[in-house]
């Protein structure tokens, strides 16, 4: 039977939904949550969207709300801000400070999210220092009336090119066992979203011929993220990250142990991983991937995984050096790339004048059939990069030479 009105009523009410174990539930429309807190039993049961023709089987989380300008300039890492919207908020609450001035070269503009400590006055203490540095003139902050999003042991099943689960402004996720697949423009997205976890959950059926998306996994705009095990297989990207709501940067994601893949045979063929410029300070350790992990984001590191590149257009690791970062390390990888002209590790420079400070490269396995370790502009007019510290040593890399046939 069509359960859609049901777990909409149950949402609504605020209260812990717990699924019958192993139960399916209809769900023919959509279903949306902006108002309450969720909290999701899942029991093994399934949420059954494959007659929906919504563009999104669930959205789940918060919303905006008030907003004021900034009232005076604050420098990258200050603890407070002063905001007439300052009255409205309290001690947990968080904000948005979004700017119109642009973050990188690429795309998108400062911005942030942030989460109030105190209030005295028009002064807005914060948890933590600011990431960047915003002019009153430019900047405006906004109230988010973030809700926390827990979801355990739940599959969620569609039959389209749309969206499965969306959690947009929520704020301390949990999202736990959950498996999603049919949802083939994205399985999951955090949007705009504030601490938490996505813990051994799993993605799949994530690819259609044609498409700019396909993800099994999106995080967008999104701040302090743990994405410990799981899958994201069968997609565009597997995972990728980049700008949500309002495009501003992502920030301090770390995926742990995740296995991620993507359709191999699609055209073009691309990226598992995909790091979009907007993001910085991205952590990917302990991971297993196959083809390529693509980053064009600042200060990433990428330590002790496993990738097998088997296409020959993208190396197995590497990346567009776009705008001024303070480092890259790559270090302790196994990286196998055996397809016609692959490449274990290739930087390239991408825009004119560009600053990385640290670069570290150490430590690697590599057997490749083109270049091991490569670092180059992207062509002759990217001028005037400047890295100001590239560390190499300790790499074992092994040139594949197969067979050469001579014609007679």
């Amino acid at each position: 039977a069509d359960s859609t009105t049901a777990i909409s009523n149950a949402l609504a009410s605020g209260k812990k939904i717990i699924c019958t174990p192993n139960a399916t539930y209809k769900i023919a429309t959509s279903i949306t949550s902006s108002t309450v807190s969720v909290d999701i039993v899942g029991n093994g049961a399934t949420f059954d969207g494959r007659t929906s023709t919504a563009s999104t089987l669930l959205t789940l989380g918060g919303a905006r709300s008030t907003s004021a300008a900034l009232t005076t300039s604050i420098s990258k890492g200050d603890a407070s801000i002063v905001t007439g919207l300052a009255t409205s908020l309290i001690s947990d609450d968080i904000i948005e400070i979004l700017s119109t001035v642009a973050w990188g070269t690429v795309v998108g503009v400062k911005g942030e999210m942030a989460e109030v400590k105190s209030v005295a006055g028009t002064t807005v203490n914060l948890k933590n220092r600011t990431y960047d540095s915003y002019t009153s003139a430019t900047t405006t902050i906004t109230k988010i009336s973030a809700k926390k999003v827990s979801i355990h042991n739940l599959n969620i099943i569609r039959d389209s090119n749309d969206t499965g689960l969306n959690v947009l402004y929520g704020k301390d996720i949990d999202l736990n066992n959950i498996n999603v697949s049919g949802a083939r423009y994205t399985n999951i997205i955090l949007s705009n979203c504030y601490r938490g976890e996505v813990k051994e959950c799993h993605t799949w059926d994530s690819w259609y011929s044609g498409t700019g998306n396909s993800y099994g996994l999106m995080i967008g705009s999104s701040q302090q993220i743990r994405v410990l095990g799981g899958s994201y297989l069968d997609a565009r990207h597997g995972i990728a990250n980049g700008s949500g709501v309002g495009v501003f940067p992502y920030r301090d994601i770390v995926y742990d142990g995740v296995e991620v893949n993507n359709r191999y045979g699609t055209s073009p063929a691309t990226y598992s991983f995909d790091f979009h410029a907007m993001g910085e300070f991205i952590t990917v350790v302990n991971c297993t991937w196959g083809n390529s992990l693509w980053f064009e984001c600042n200060n990433i590191s990428i330590k002790n995984n496993h990738a097998y590149e088997i296409d020959s257009t993208f190396p197995a690791i590497g990346g567009y050096l776009y705008d001024a970062g303070n480092y890259i390390d790559i270090v302790g990888n196994h990286v196998y790339a055996k397809g016609t002209n692959a490449t274990g590790i290739r930087l390239t420079a991408a825009t004119i004048g560009g600053t990385v400070g640290n670069i570290n490269i150490s430590d690697n396995y590599i057997e490749s059939t083109y270049y091991g370790i490569q670092i180059n502009p992207n062509d002759l007019t990217m001028v005037s990069n400047v890295i100001d510290n590239v560390i190499m040593k300790n790499n074992n890399i092994i040139w594949i030479i197969g067979i050469i046939v001579i014609g007679a």
